[in-house]
């Protein structure tokens, strides 16, 4: 009897004589470490691996037009655990840094980006949506320290990277008008009337975990105008009643 659909299960036609779609014999098969590991070598070995100007051209003409269906939550789901702690080497990231490097020297190519980029953050369901990734991803201590040490380390081996005309706001004065200042000290008082807010940010001063932490406390003196009758003061003005709602 002869196969009409491709062996894999994708349900696809397959040409007469054939059991598989050209590419789908190898679908689900799990290879071990070793075995990837001489594909990948044999592969360079034979120059499998260098895709030529004209082959990158056909591939682009071919998908030119071409709509992706969106994918489903489950697939991007599968996707980004696959990508988790996954660990890249130095020479693979030196070269994906050096081939954007030379993407973004083409000025066709930056104003492309530029302008996706502008589009993307014009539309407040983006900016919504961006946010709350990264409010969800910074909820991770691990991901948060990481990307805290890759900056410090960053800016102290460039440290002249934001001085000077190197900076944005270079020559400038920034004025902050006084609808925005009420605007910020609104949302400050706000974050930090939470009890749970002023323990995350002690966490973060004394540079614990949550579960670690003891107490607030810090080894800073305090400032010259804490003098003795500013204390009494305070103190007679809260009829010496702590004013800490968990005291």
């Amino acid at each position: 009897m002869r196969r009409i659909y491709c062996k894999c299960g994708c349900k696809e036609k397959v040409k007469p004589g054939n059991n598989f779609i050209h590419g789908h014999n190898g679908r689900g098969v799990k290879h071990s470490e070793e075995t990837l590991r001489k594909i990948v070598e044999t592969r360079r070995t034979n120059g499998n691996y260098v895709v030529t100007d004209e082959t990158r051209k056909k591939m682009s003409l071919a998908k030119k037009g071409k709509k992706k269906s969106p994918l489903s939550e489950e697939t991007k789901k599968k996707i980004s655990d696959s990508n988790k702690d996954k660990i890249i080497s130095e020479q693979c990231k030196k070269s994906i840094s050096n081939k954007v490097k030379e993407l973004w020297k083409d000025p066709k190519y930056r104003n492309k980006m530029i302008t996706s980029a502008k589009k993307h953050w014009s539309k407040p369901e983006s900016r919504k949506k961006s946010s709350e990734k990264a409010i969800e991803r910074m909820k991770d201590g691990k991901i948060k320290n990481k990307i805290r040490n890759t900056l410090v380390q960053y800016h102290k081996d460039n440290p002249g990277l934001l001085a000077g005309e190197n900076n944005n706001m270079y020559g400038k004065t920034y004025v902050c008008s006084e609808k925005k200042k009420n605007k910020i000290a609104v949302a400050l008082i706000e974050k930090y009337r939470s009890t749970e807010e002023r323990i995350k940010m002690s966490c973060w001063h004394q540079n614990v975990k949550r579960e670690e932490w003891k107490g607030f406390a810090t080894d800073q003196p305090y400032c010259q105008e804490w003098t003795k009758d500013l204390k009494n003061y305070v103190k007679e003005r809260d009829n010496y009643i702590c004013q800490n709602e968990d005291c």
